[in-house]
């Protein structure tokens, strides 16, 4: 191992190390010839006593999941037959990366060495935001309006509508409709800062983001088994042999026969995007002309491509799609993603609102971490980069950058 290698492992150490830096060192401690020396190094740093405060995780850290959103970060590298064997080792990766993520603040903007940190300031009000939970209400077509448990993480419509426990949350006939009665219909909706989930009667499980609105039938019948949406959903379509599956936007419809799949449609988005995690569908673009619904484009997406609407069609592009996905899971998960980006996650959330006085930061971030830390632990690791930001209130007012 040369010198250069030692230095750049202290380096990484301090959090001083630029993305460039970081991946160089990775990369050697998983090729062949540095195997022995990064177990040696390990060794070394975990037989270090640890004291002080700054030895304490910080809230909402996981580190198994940093871990493998470190090693995503690592392009062009690709692995070897023994890969297996240096795997091993990856534990004690682990707790260095623990301790190298405590110092660094566990997300650097990854354009440079990280720069010195701005201060948090809060103005009148509450010293910080807690963060979302389990809210969610449910209205039913005979104008019922139920706000559901949040100790509760979903809802199952079956022989009536019940908690996941089984609890009952309504008690109702929703046996076959008659011929010729109107099918039931109920809407799920989310505020800001709340997140539910729905079994359908098909089996079809579908996970609603903060600000988000599900409207469907309490009884599928005939050949399309169709809901609509607003906001953000998660889809587990459960396959059924000649029964499709539609998910209706604005101006936008994907079609599946089974699979799993993202859609973000929020209204104060410029353009909404579906993200198939597996599975395949077609997704529709459309428009209103003189009050009828005129069909744009239809294209095909398979597994880790994502349908961008915009204007009068369609963008094809291949993801990774945990970045889109990671919400379902209780985590938020953040790669070159821009600063505007991640605050418009935060405004939903946390259900604040953002205010920019001047032009918003151009900076990008990368990392994931609990979306149960509260608004305060979000802000302390974005401080690790130029952002000067107060809290009033609900209201977070974003300076310009000195």
């Amino acid at each position: 191992m040369t010198p250069e290698i030692t230095a750049l492992f202290q380096k990484f150490l301090a959090g001083r190390c630029s993305r460039a830096e970081a991946e160089q060192l990775l990369a050697y401690f998983l090729s062949q010839e540095g195997e022995e020396e990064m177990a040696r190094l390990i060794q070394q740093e975990l037989d270090k006593p640890v004291v002080g405060e700054e030895s304490n995780p910080v809230d909402g850290f996981d580190p198994e999941r940093q871990l493998e959103a470190l090693r995503r970060r690592i392009r062009n590298y690709t692995p070897s037959p023994r890969m297996a064997v240096r795997y091993r080792w990856l534990p004690y990766v682990a707790a260095i990366l623990v301790a190298a993520s405590i110092v660094i603040g566990l997300l650097l903007p990854w354009d440079g060495p990280t720069r010195p940190a701005a201060e948090l300031s809060f103005g009148p009000g509450p010293a910080d935001v807690a963060p979302g939970g389990n809210r969610a209400i449910l209205t039913l077509d005979n104008g019922s309006a139920i706000s559901l448990s949040e100790s509760q993480d979903g809802i199952v419509i079956g022989d009536g509508i019940h908690y996941e426990d089984g609890t009952r949350v309504y008690e109702a006939d929703l046996g076959p409709s008659d011929a010729g009665s109107k099918t039931q219909y109920a809407t799920l909706s989310t505020p800001n800062g709340g997140t539910y989930s729905v079994t359908l009667s098909d089996g079809t499980r579908v996970w609603l983001n903060a600000g988000s609105e599900l409207r469907y039938p309490l009884r599928f019948e005939g050949d399309v088994r169709e809901v609509k949406m607003v906001g953000e959903a998660y889809f587990d379509v459960a396959p059924h042999d000649g029964q499709t599956f539609r998910v209706v936007s604005e101006n936008q419809e994907v079609i599946v026969l089974g699979t799993e799949f993202n859609v973000s449609a929020y209204a104060d988005d410029v353009k909404s995007t579906t993200t198939l995690v597996s599975g395949r569908l077609q997704v529709l673009k459309s428009t209103q002309h003189e009050g009828k619904k005129a069909w744009l484009e239809r294209i095909e997406l398979a597994p880790h491509e994502q349908a961008v609407a915009h204007g009068h069609g369609f963008d094809k592009v291949s993801v990774n799609p945990e970045l889109y996905v990671a919400w379902k899971s209780g985590y938020f998960y953040f790669e070159n993603t821009p600063l505007t980006d991640i605050l418009k996650q935060a405004a939903r959330w946390y259900d604040i609102e953002v205010i920019y006085e001047g032009a918003p930061p151009q900076e990008t971030f990368s990392g994931e971490f609990r979306r149960n830390v509260s608004l305060g632990g979000l802000l302390e690791i974005l401080q690790h980069s130029t952002i000067d930001v107060t809290l009033t209130g609900k209201i977070l007012y974003v300076h310009p950058s000195i």
